[in-house]
Parts: structure tokens; sequence; C-alpha cells
């Protein structure tokens, strides 16, 4: 709710729009620091990054460097370069609430607190289809398509996770949501594959992970390089998977096409 009226209001402010990443990390992270200080919560670090998942730059660093390996390089150079400063600006405000709460470097570990048990990350994934079809005012009847390219995306995902590790799963989800929003649109009544894409690509990108590394290399907790080492990896898989499932998705349009105007002639 907080992340929430900051951006409705930065606007209208060009000063607050020009430092929202700033201002809200800051304001989120003193109120997760604050709260961990209390005892409520587990793994503060983790539980900034839904708040702020709206706004980190995930998408920008995929779909740069999705450009730079198709050619684009001044586009994919741009995007790459001001994902990569909106991050600093996302870990700057991390780090400057937790000096000022007076948090150690010990609350910006990356624990994980997996208690809802393995059911929760598939109510999850519902949950995020109907946040997108609300927050982008989604055409009327696209939700069921959402979560069908939802599903089998987060399904490849773990799919590629389990045997490949993370760069597996983020190069099989982006080969499967490209893919399946070409043929999604191809079915009788089934909306622009650009409407049910971006939520699953939404769901594959990496910001959450860049926020993790900068802020740990940034305080010298753990596995800092390895985490910022997984976000460039992963960045690398998911934009290499989007365009082979584009390209695949190309091929099959192309062929349906073709068989169109030949029953037709």
């Amino acid at each position: 709710a907080v992340v929430a009226v900051l951006a409705a209001v930065a606007v209208r402010w060009r000063l607050l729009q020009s430092l929202l990443p700033v201002v809200a990390a800051f304001v989120v992270a003193a109120l997760v620091l604050l709260a961990a200080d209390a005892a409520l919560l587990e793994g503060p670090l983790r539980t900034m990054l839904p708040p702020l998942a709206v706004l980190l730059p995930g998408a920008l660093l995929v779909t740069g460097m999705s450009e730079l390996a198709a050619g684009a390089m001044v586009a994919g150079a741009s995007r790459l370069t001001f994902g990569t400063v909106q991050l600093l600006l996302f870990a700057l405000g991390v780090l400057g609430a937790a000096k000022v709460v007076g948090s150690g470097p010990g609350a910006l570990v990356n624990t994980r607190v997996a208690e809802l048990g393995p059911w929760a990350p598939w109510l999850g994934v519902v949950l995020v289809g109907i946040g997108v079809y609300y927050n982008v005012s989604a055409p009327r009847g696209a939700l069921p398509w959402m979560w069908l390219v939802l599903l089998v995306t987060f399904a490849a995902q773990l799919s590629g996770q389990v045997v490949y590790g993370a760069p597996g799963g983020g190069l099989l989800g982006g080969v499967v949501a490209a893919l399946a929003a070409t043929v999604v649109q191809r079915l009788p009544g089934g909306p622009p594959s650009l409407v049910v894409f971006l939520p699953a690509f939404w769901l594959l990108v990496p910001g959450s992970l860049g926020l993790l590394g900068t802020t740990q290399l940034a305080v010298s907790t753990g596995d800092g390089v390895a985490s910022a080492l997984s976000a460039v990896l992963v960045v690398v898989s998911i934009a290499l998977g989007v365009l082979v499932g584009s390209a695949l998705g190309r091929s099959i349009e192309h062929r349906l096409d073709l068989r169109a105007a030949g029953s037709r002639v």
C-alpha cells in the first residue's frame, strides 16, 4: 500500500518520480527492519522484496540483454545501464534505512523462511495473475488465459531448476512463456500474445535476485557475489529462452498462415 501511494504521488511530482526507487526502498526497508527488531518477522531482506517487486528493474535487464543478443546494441546497452543504476538506487535506500534504524549487517542476510508448505508458490502464481490483471487493466476475459500461461511457465521454470538450477529454470521458463503466448493467441477467444506473455515474463525476471546481490555486496554479508553472479546468469538464460521461444512461435505462426492460405486457395 505504501509503495502504491508513493507511485501514485510520483506521477504528479517529478522530483519524487526521480527519487522513487530510493524513497520507496527506504520507507519499506525501515518499516520491515523495525518489525524485525520487534521480533514480528524473520528474514527481513526477503520480506522487503514483495512490496518493491513492482518497481524492480528485472524486466529492463532481461529486455536489454535480449536486445543486445538481437543486435540492437544502443537500446540494449541503454536498458542494461538504466536497470543497473535503478538496482543501485534501491540498494542505497535499503542501506540508508538500515543505518537510520540501527540494524546491523545480520539483518540483511538472505534468510529464506518457508513455513506455508509446497502449495504456497502455486497459490502465489494465481495471486500474481489477479494482481497483474487489475494493475494493467487487462482485457475482460483475459484472466483465465493469463493464469494458463503463468502456470505452465512456472511449471517449466521449476522443472528447469530441478535439472539445471536457476539458469536452467530461466531458460526453459522463457522458452515456454514466449511459445505459450503465441499458441494462446491462435486459439479461439485467445487474447493477444503480449497480454498473456508479460505476466509470465514478470514472473521470471530476476530483479529481486539483483537487489539481494547488490545489497549483500554493499554490506559484505554472506553470498553477495554468488547472488550477483546468479542474477547475471539468470538474466542471460531468460533472455536466451525468450529469443528461442519467440523464434519458435514465429515459425509456428508462419506455417499456420501458409496452411490457412493454401486451404483458401
